[in-house]
């Protein structure tokens, strides 16, 4: 979730008053084992930058210091599942390193933050994909690039709702979607890295990190990887800075103080929005949910209200409250990760103990939530925001990722 001035968003569209329904899909689910999932259709080489070039954009001297390679950056398009009944294309930037011929490559992944959708005036929705030598995305210039130039070949995927499908939704923090887009950018930029362009990675071990909604998926990631997707990758460790894991804590905050003010009700309108579109037993008019004539992704973005009692159906925040509203807090659990299973790699947590955006408690609640497995490793930011300090958070992943090496 980058930062964005809610005032930005206030003006930004006068809604029109028509009436929209959510349609429930009738397609047939795709099996999960799906043979196109992850196939690679096309690889583009973007642009190749030197280790210096890299050092002198990054400005950062702690993580300048740790960037040892030139990389090559590519766009490598693939296939996926969308709203577990199509198959369709994505978009992954796959960051390569120059290797000497006595080093060993490494596999990494790397989970971006939010992207708004396409459509919202004087945003800026460059993707990583994208990537051909400039950009203003945190996500790309102080992660991706600095992480791959320590020595990983580091993908990370666009998601669905962009490029390929930016005319259909973006699953919102709904993690169990998000995944199979991040699934299966793993899979199809393992099978360039080895198979095309030779590259020598081991065939299972991966190293994963991500920041705000790509530091929730990364979490889900691992807890997926570690059981029903076990003999895909091997997870080595995982670092996140600002992760969304507290999801139920998250929304119940919201819900159960619905006259508060809270600067990111936009974010949560979409979370809302997307939750109904794309979990199970859900698929609602959206007059159930809103108070507001709200007609897609963009509409419950752009919303004027600041609290859940403007924004929100009376009943419907009355029946989250009581409990139930059952398919809504079903969807709402199976995003978070904040407890109910044992992690096996190590997980490092950082968040700043100011965030507007992503509550400090989404560390707090995990720490304790899987402290019994050991694993769990916290650095708290005293005053830090949401993107205060991205770069000493990538600094400190690339030296904890040298640890596993």
């Amino acid at each position: 979730m980058r930062h964005f001035a809610h005032t930005s968003i206030l003006f930004c569209i006068l809604l029109a008053a028509v009436s929209c329904r959510q349609v429930a899909t009738s397609s047939p689910r795709i099996d999960e084992n799906d043979p196109r999932r992850g196939k690679v259709i096309s690889i583009e080489h973007n642009v190749f930058l030197t280790a210096e070039e890299l050092r002198k954009a990054v400005n950062d001297t702690a993580l300048a210091k740790r960037i040892k390679y030139d990389v090559n950056c590519y766009k490598v398009r693939y296939e996926t599942i969308y709203d577990e009944s199509d198959i369709v294309d994505a978009d992954a930037l796959l960051v390569v390193p120059r290797y000497g011929t006595d080093d060993t490559p490494r596999y990494a992944a790397y989970f971006h933050g939010t992207i708004l959708p396409f459509g919202i005036p004087g945003v800026d929705t460059s993707l990583p994909s994208d990537f051909k030598g400039y950009t203003k995305s945190k996500d790309v210039l102080y992660c991706a690039l600095p992480l791959a130039a320590a020595g990983y070949c580091v993908v990370t995927p666009d998601y669905t709702g962009y490029g390929p499908t930016g005319d259909r939704d973006h699953p919102f923090i709904y993690f169990p979607e998000l995944s199979y887009s991040a699934m299966d950018a793993l899979i199809a930029c393992r099978e360039v890295l080895r198979n095309q362009m030779h590259v020598a990675i081991d065939e299972r071990d991966i190293w994963l990190s991500g920041w705000s909604q790509g530091g929730g998926l990364a979490m889900y990631m691992q807890r997926k990887l570690e059981s029903s997707m076990g003999g895909t990758f091997r997870v080595k460790v995982n670092s996140i800075l600002a992760g969304v894991f507290s999801t139920e804590h998250m929304i119940m905050d919201v819900f159960n103080n619905p006259d508060r003010i809270y600067l990111a009700i936009a974010l949560y309108s979409w979370a809302t929005y997307a939750f109904n579109q794309f979990a199970d037993g859900m698929s609602r008019a959206t007059d159930q949910i809103f108070r507001l004539d709200i007609f897609d992704q963009i509409g419950s973005l752009l919303v004027l209200s600041t609290s859940a009692s403007e924004l929100f159906q009376d009943f419907f925040i009355q029946h989250i409250r009581n409990g139930t509203d059952s398919a809504f807090l079903d969807a709402v659990k199976a995003c978070s990760t904040a407890s109910g299973w044992r992690p096996r790699a190590d997980v490092y947590l950082h968040h700043g103990t100011d965030d507007m955006l992503v509550p400090y408690f989404n560390m707090t609640d995990a720490a304790e939530g899987l402290k019994d497995s050991g694993r769990i490793h916290t650095y708290s930011k005293k005053g830090g925001g949401h993107d205060t300090f991205v770069p000493e958070y990538m600094a400190h992943t690339i030296d904890v990722f040298e640890q596993y090496r």
